[in-house]
């Protein structure tokens, strides 16, 4: 989860191969997450934890036909009030290697894919470090169409570039329009929001420490820049607009109460954005951009004219 660093001493081994103190709480929730996830696994295979005799680590259908229904109530969202017309699909899901037999990754699988998929609690551990920043707004087109979920996030996009246009005014760039577009769905209170910002923060938080630095900030920005409008797109709006950043992340970091980070000397959360200050982080990265965008329509004549632009501008240029 926490960002990969060589090894002292160990030649080319990497901190990948362990676990550091920085992922250890998350490595703790994991514990209990992939214990009941086991727990629900040998109630289908061999009908409970410790029947060694019956259990091959594995189930077939006609096992799942017998079990599925005493797994409903083991707190994951795939296994809830699956209909009985439903089952042999649900298998044919879990079984992504058609071996006519769930394995036990295969089912932890199937069952943390839901779960982030879902927005959950346990959704939001699961996705901390994932390279898909978990909560990133996928438009990737599955095989066989597209996840209701995606579906979703891709209408939403759509009302973000309304959103974007209303907030940003006639003035502004199209660049800064819609940089702004992938933000301005974030920084709302309503449930919808809150959810897409808690799936956001997973991965601007890659390493689940609870706090956000600026370089991390800069590189969870080029991510979802790219995952919404494209690698070229998004990284040029990444590049355009980066110099931006830093204003919104000074602003945002003194905004809640400030405490000392453990483990990092005389650090306080007032040299990072915490998950408590996300929603004014994301507000201020459009705000900034506007600002930034006007900044550069007179000094150079607009966003992007590195030639003539100097970062500053005169009377002259002003008038």
């Amino acid at each position: 989860i926490a960002e990969t660093k060589f090894v002292r001493s160990t030649g080319d081994t990497t901190s990948d191969d362990y676990v550091t103190q920085q992922e250890f709480r998350i490595l703790l929730s994991y514990l209990c997450i992939y214990a009941l996830m086991f727990d629900a696994f040998t109630i289908i295979d061999g009908g409970g934890i410790g029947n060694k005799a019956i259990s091959d680590r594995k189930f077939t259908l006609e096992e799942w036909k017998v079990g599925y229904a005493n797994v409903a109530s083991h707190g994951f969202i795939a296994l809830q009030n699956i209909p009985e017309d439903k089952m042999e699909e649900v298998f044919s899901k879990i079984d992504v290697n058609n071996g006519d037999a769930v394995l036990l990754s295969e089912w932890c699988d199937f069952l943390e894919k839901a779960e982030v998929e879902g927005a959950t609690w346990l959704g939001s551990l699961l996705s901390v470090g994932d390279g898909k920043t978990k909560v990133k707004l996928v438009r990737e087109e599955k095989e066989g169409g597209s996840y209701a979920a995606d579906k979703e996030v891709h209408n939403t996009n759509m009302d973000a570039v309304t959103a974007a246009n209303k907030v940003a005014g006639e003035s502004a760039s199209g660049s800064a329009k819609d940089f702004i577009s992938c933000f301005i769905l974030l920084t709302g209170k309503d449930d919808a929001a809150t959810r897409m910002r808690l799936k956001m923060w997973s991965g601007c938080d890659p390493n689940g420490s609870g706090n956000v630095s600026l370089a991390e900030l800069d590189s969870w920005v080029r991510d979802h820049l790219c995952d919404i409008l494209g690698v070229q797109r998004g990284g040029e709006l990444w590049a355009l607009f980066r110099p931006s950043y830093i204003c919104a992340f000074n602003d945002a970091k003194n905004i809640a109460e400030t405490k000392f980070v453990r483990s990092t000397g005389d650090t306080t959360s007032d040299d990072y954005v915490t998950q408590q200050e996300f929603r004014i982080l994301l507000s201020y990265l459009c705000i900034y951009a506007l600002m930034f965008d006007a900044f550069t329509i007179i000094d150079g004549g607009g966003i992007g004219n590195k030639a003539i632009s100097d970062r500053k501008f005169t009377l002259e240029e002003w008038k």
